[in-house]
C-alpha cells in the first residue's frame, strides 16, 4: 500500500484494505487528471510472465473538485507476445465504501497501442464529475474482511434467535502467512436435527479480487436463515454447511488480484502428501494446509460430505454469463464407471442451477457446459483435485466462475444484487438435486441442447483460470 502525492490539491491513495494503485513511482495526480500503472501483485518482478494476472487496481482520490471533469487512467503495460487483459470493462465508484455504483459507458473509453520494443499498453480511461471531493474508484466491487464482518453483524441483528439457538457458528481455523489473519469458517445447519444430515464445502476467494463470489455467499447465507421458506428449513435440516468466506485474507488485504502476500497462487498449490493424498505436502500454501486440515477432519464425522463448491470470478468477454467447470465426461467417450457418475452428478447440478437462474423471459444466465470436461484435473494441484484423490465420485466437487460485466441475455451489468441470487438459485438447485435420481438418463433437468463443444463455448478454460 502506498500515497501518491503529485500535487497539492489532489491526492491518490491505496492505504486501506484491498487498495492498488499499481507502481507507486509511476502513478501521478494533477487538478484534473490521475493516472496509474498496473503492477504485478507485491510488486514482484518474477511474476512478469503473468500479465493477465494484473487485473486489480482500487484507489482513493482526495480533494476532486466537485461537479468538475476529472480523468483517471489506468495503464497495463506489457510483451505483445505475452498480452495482458485487453478487453474494455466499467470500473465502479463509491464515496463512502458501501454504496457503490458503475461509471455510465460513456465515461468510460478503452484503447490498445503498439508502443514500441514489441510492447502493449491496454489503457482504460474514466472521465466524470463527482458530487463529492473524496471518491474510491475500483475495477470491480470491492469486498473486504470487513464488508464480511460488517455483513456479519447485521445478520446477526437480523437473526438473533438463529444465532442464540445455535443455527450458525463462526470460528477461525487458523491464521494466514503473512499478516496472521484469520481463516473463518461459518457452520449452518439445523441444530435440532441431530442425525441423517449431508455435508457442503464452500470456499471463495482464493484469488483474493474475484470478489463476485462473496456477494454469492451473501445471497445463499442470506436464503439459508429467511424465516417462513420451506425449501430453506429443508436445506438446514438434511445439510451442515461449511463456508470458508475469505480463504486469502492476506491477498485480500494486500490488493492483489491472484496471489497471498507470498506471491503464492493457492488454487493451483494443493499439493499432496505422496503418502497420503488426505494430507498436503509442506509445498503447499499454509492457508491450503489449513483448509484441507477441516475439511479432512469434518469428513470423518456422522454427515459425509457430498459437494464443494469453489466459487471463484474471472475476466471474460463482455456478455458472458457464469460457468462451470464439469471433470471427465459419459461412458460412452471412454471415461469409466466412477468418472461418469462424477460427470453425472455434476451436469445434473448445473442443469439445476440454469433452470434456477433465468432472466424474465426464461432464458438461463449460467453458460451450457462442455461435451466432456477431461481427465487433466486428477494430475493437477487443484482443490477438486484433492476431492477426487480422496473420495472419488462421492463428493461432487466442480469450480463456478462468476464474471464482471454484462451477463448474457440479462439487461445491464452484472450486480452484487444479482450475484446474491445466483447464491439462491445454487440452494435451490442443491434441493432438488438431493432429491431427484442420480442417473444421466433419469434426470429432467439434462437437456441435450445444454451441452457444447469446447470450441462453440469460447470462454477460458479451467487451466487458464486457476494457474
Amino acid at each position: 500500500m502506498s500515497a501518491c502525492h503529485t500535487d497539492k490539491n489532489t491526492t491518490m491513495s491505496d492505504n486501506f484494505a484491498s487498495g492498488n494503485l499499481g507502481k507507486p513511482e509511476v502513478a501521478k495526480t494533477s487538478s484534473k487528471q490521475a493516472n496509474i500503472q498496473l503492477d504485478n501483485d507485491n510488486h514482484n518482478v518474477t511474476l512478469d510472465s503473468f500479465p493477465l494476472w494484473r487485473n486489480w487496481w482500487y484507489v482513493k482520490l482526495n480533494n476532486v473538485k466537485q461537479h468538475r471533469r476529472f480523468s483517471l487512467t489506468i495503464d497495463d503495460i506489457f510483451s505483445a507476445e505475452t498480452p495482458g487483459w485487453t478487453n474494455s470493462y466499467t470500473p465502479v465508484y463509491s464515496y463512502d465504501k458501501k454504496q457503490w455504483q458503475r461509471f455510465d459507458e460513456n465515461q468510460v473509453t478503452s484503447s490498445t497501442e503498439d508502443i514500441g520494443n514489441g510492447q502493449q499498453r491496454q489503457r482504460i480511461s474514466v472521465d466524470a464529475k463527482y458530487d463529492k471531493n473524496q471518491v474510491y474508484i475500483a475495477r470491480f466491487y470491492p469486498y473486504t474482511q470487513q464488508d464480511f464482518n460488517d455483513y456479519y453483524q447485521n445478520l446477526k441483528s437480523e437473526h438473533q434467535d438463529k444465532f442464540d439457538q445455535g443455527y450458525i457458528k463462526r470460528e477461525t481455523l487458523g491464521e494466514s502467512s503473512v499478516h496472521h489473519l484469520p481463516i473463518d469458517m461459518i457452520t449452518i445447519t439445523d441444530p435440532n436435527v441431530n442425525s441423517g444430515k449431508k455435508r457442503i464445502w464452500i470456499q471463495t476467494r482464493s484469488h483474493p479480487a474475484e470478489t463476485g463470489s462473496s456477494f454469492v455467499v451473501e445471497g445463499l447465507i442470506n436464503w439459508l436463515l429467511s424465516d417462513n421458506t420451506e425449501d430453506a428449513d429443508y436445506a438446514l435440516s438434511h445439510f451442515i454447511f461449511n463456508i470458508v468466506p475469505i480463504h486469502n485474507p492476506d491477498g485480500v488485504y494486500d490488493g492483489n488480484y491472484r496471489t497471498n502476500s507470498l506471491s503464492q497462487n493457492l488454487e493451483n498449490a494443493w499439493v499432496r502428501s505422496s503418502s497420503n493424498s488426505a494430507v498436503l505436502s509442506q509445498d503447499s500454501p499454509l492457508e491450503n494446509q489449513i483448509l484441507s486440515r477441516e475439511m479432512f477432519k469434518l469428513s470423518k464425522s456422522d454427515s459425509p460430505f457430498i459437494m464443494a463448491l469453489n466459487l471463484h470470478s474471472t475476466q471474460s468477454d463482455a456478455d458472458r454469463q457464469a460457468f462451470f467447470f464439469p471433470h471427465f465426461g459419459r461412458e460412452s467417450l471412454g471415461y469409466n464407471t466412477n468418472e461418469a457418475q462424477l460427470w453425472n452428478n455434476t451436469i445434473r447440478f448445473i442443469n439445476g442451477v440454469r433452470n434456477n437462474y433465468k432472466n424474465e423471459q426464461g432464458q438461463p444466465l449460467i453458460e451450457a457446459t462442455p461435451d466432456q470436461g477431461g481427465r487433466s484435473f486428477v494430475t493437477n494441484t487443484y482443490p477438486e483435485s484433492w476431492w477426487w484423490a480422496n473420495f472419488g465420485d462421492k463428493v461432487m466437487a466442480v469450480t463456478m466462475e462468476t464474471t464482471y460485466e454484462k451477463a448474457g441475455y440479462q439487461q445491464g451489468y452484472v450486480t452484487p444484487d444479482r450475484l446474491r441470487n445466483l447464491g439462491v438459485a445454487l440452494m435451490k438447485s442443491l434441493i432438488e438435486y438431493n432429491q431427484s435420481s442420480a442417473t444421466f438418463e433419469a434426470n429432467a433437468l439434462l437437456k441435450e441442447p445444454a451441452l457444447r463443444s469446447q470450441l462453440e463455448l469460447n470462454r477460458p478454460t479451467e487451466e487458464q483460470t486457476k494457474n
